[in-house]
C-alpha cells in the first residue's frame, strides 16, 4: 500500500476523508474484488457456434434500421453467458464483450456499475477488441457467505475503431 492510500485509509478511519478519497476507495475495492472473482477478465476467448449466430443476427438487426441510424449502433456489444455460473454459491453470470465487427478492431469503454447494499457506483475500462472476438468482462455477482453480496451490470459506452 503506497504512503497516500495508508493516509486516505487513516483519514477514513478518522471520518476526514473526502467524499472523492470514499468514492475511489470503493471503487479500487469494487476492481480488485472483480479481479479475485473473473481472475482471467480481459482475456480473450474462441467465438462459439452460439457467438457466430448472436453476431449474424445482430449483424442483421442493425441493417434493418435506415442507413442515416445505422452507424449510430455499437459494433461491440456485451453477451451474458448463464453457464457456467460464478460469484457467490453460482448465483451470476459470465459477462462478454463481443466485437461484431469481423473485419476492424476497436478500443471500447465498458461502464461497470455495482451496488453492495445500499451503496452503488460505476467505473470505466478501456478494452482493445480485435476483429470478431470476445474478452470476458467478469462475473454479474460476487461475495462471500460472512459479507453482502456485489451486483455488476456492464454496458458499451462508447468505441472508437482502431
Amino acid at each position: 500500500m503506497s504512503s497516500v492510500e495508508a493516509q486516505r485509509v487513516s483519514e477514513q478511519e478518522n471520518g476526514q476523508a473526502s467524499d472523492q478519497d470514499k468514492l475511489t476507495t470503493i471503487i479500487s475495492i469494487s476492481e480488485a474484488v472483480s479481479k479475485v472473482i473473473s481472475p482471467d477478465a480481459g482475456s480473450q476467448s474462441p467465438l462459439t457456434a452460439e457467438d457466430n449466430k448472436l453476431i449474424e443476427e445482430y449483424q442483421k438487426a442493425a441493417l434493418s434500421h435506415p442507413s442515416e441510424l445505422q452507424f449510430l449502433a455499437f459494433k461491440n456489444i456485451i453477451k451474458t453467458e448463464t453457464t457456467p455460473t460464478c460469484g457467490f454459491a453460482g448465483s451470476g453470470s459470465y459477462q462478454y464483450l463481443v466485437n461484431t465487427d469481423t473485419g476492424n478492431s476497436y478500443k471500447v469503454t465498458v461502464r461497470t456499475q455495482w451496488q453492495q447494499g445500499s451503496e452503488s457506483g460505476y467505473f470505466d475500462k478501456v478494452y482493445t477488441s480485435p476483429a470478431g472476438t470476445k474478452i470476458r468482462l467478469g462475473c454479474t455477482v460476487s461475495g462471500n457467505i460472512t459479507g453482502p453480496k456485489s451486483y455488476y451490470t456492464r454496458q458499451v459506452v462508447g468505441e472508437m475503431l482502431i
